[in-house]
């Protein structure tokens, strides 16, 4: 058996840039034109009860390069494809 990060902790590894002194920045988010270039599918939900993992990407940054992304994302348009549920109003500007 492996031994290593909860899948919890490898999501926020992933979308969390810690500095020095242990303070986190929000994720750089950018949306793919190719589902398989995503690291995360996305589908817009319009209540907040419904939003699911939406913290993974909530309050981040939405960046204008691939390169500068921590974060991958390709929006989809029903709910059962996507691996994050989030409101327009919580989604990265």
């Amino acid at each position: 058996m492996r031994l290593g990060l909860s899948p919890r902790r490898k999501l926020q590894a992933q979308t969390e840039t810690t500095w020095k002194g242990g303070v986190t920045m929000p994720a750089k988010v950018f949306i793919v034109d190719r589902q398989y270039n995503a690291d995360y599918r996305v589908c817009f939900v319009d209540r907040e009860y419904r939003q699911k993992n939406h913290q993974i990407i909530a309050g981040g940054k939405l960046v204008d390069r691939e390169y500068n992304a921590d974060c991958k994302v390709f929006i989809v348009d029903h709910e059962y494809q996507a691996q994050i549920l989030i409101t327009h109003a919580n989604f990265p500007k």
